[in-house]
């Protein structure tokens, strides 16, 4: 994720550190976290019912 938001990996780490403790993180942080995220997540849950 910090190639995305141009941050070296230790601070990445801090600011997920610190959201964890006060629930706050940049926004751009945020977004490439959650765009990580989708990239690296199955589309559907194991053991969950399709529709």
């Amino acid at each position: 994720m910090s190639q995305h938001t141009n941050f070296k990996q230790r601070h990445v780490a801090e600011l997920i550190l610190s959201w964890a403790r006060d629930g706050t993180l940049p926004a751009d942080v945020r977004v490439a976290f959650e765009q990580a995220l989708q990239r690296r997540s199955p589309t559907q849950l194991p053991g969950s019912e399709q529709d």
